[in-house]
């Protein structure tokens, strides 16, 4: 006795895809698999063991795996990464003003709602997502940084301590430089602490001469 299969379909053009590029007119298909395809009449014991018989009446059948133009490529090399664009905004909008209100003062949820700028270049990552780099992203994080300090400055005078500021990066180092010369709305004051007191003379000749 013929077992059951799935589906027969039959007076068709079936492009086979296989090295010869066969086309038959036949096909039967069993638990997702194709198990049987042909030209001739040898279909015929198939049609009472088939659940769905189809008569494509010369229309054309492309077996396999298809793709309705959904990019899954593109989709699973996204599932591999996250886009947190907007992330920050959409967290200041779902935590309750009763929340807050708990949160000890400046703390960070608190301090970036003080001002709206913070919020629109901490999200600026989704206009570069296509240039995106660690230099971008830094840039980012500068802008970002900035705007949030010299806002609070302007309400207390703030006190910033970094240790081991010998293990600083470039773009780090630019942003510290750019606001002890150059961002006049910040006002607080600055503390470096290294454990390599070599770096720290060089540091002291360095800003001198920007000073300067």
């Amino acid at each position: 006795m013929m077992k059951c299969n799935d589906l027969l379909m039959f007076n068709g053009h079936i492009i086979s895809m296989d090295d010869e590029d066969s086309i038959y007119a036949w096909i039967v298909v069993r638990d997702g698999l194709i198990i049987d395809l042909g030209n001739d009449q040898n279909y015929l014991p198939y049609m009472e063991a088939s659940i769905e018989v189809l008569d494509l009446k010369g229309m054309t059948v492309l077996p396999g795996f298809h793709d309705s133009h959904v990019h899954l490529t593109q989709t699973g090399l996204n599932l591999m990464g996250y886009y947190l664009s907007g992330l920050v905004e959409e967290v200041m909008n779902n935590v309750s003003d009763e929340t807050l209100s708990d949160i000890p003062v400046l703390f960070w949820k608190d301090i970036v709602r003080l001002d709206n700028s913070v919020i629109r270049f901490i999200n600026s990552t989704h206009e570069d997502e296509f240039n995106l780099t660690a230099l971008t992203e830094k840039n980012r994080i500068f802008n970002s940084l900035m705007h949030l300090l010299c806002h609070i400055s302007q309400k207390c005078e703030l006190y910033i301590f970094i240790k081991n500021f010998h293990w600083i990066d470039e773009i780090s180092f630019e942003f510290i430089k750019y606001f002890l010369f150059k961002q006049t709305k910040f006002r607080g004051q600055l503390f470096l602490s290294s454990e390599n007191m070599l770096y720290i003379e060089q540091l002291e000749t360095f800003f001198e001469i920007e000073k300067t």
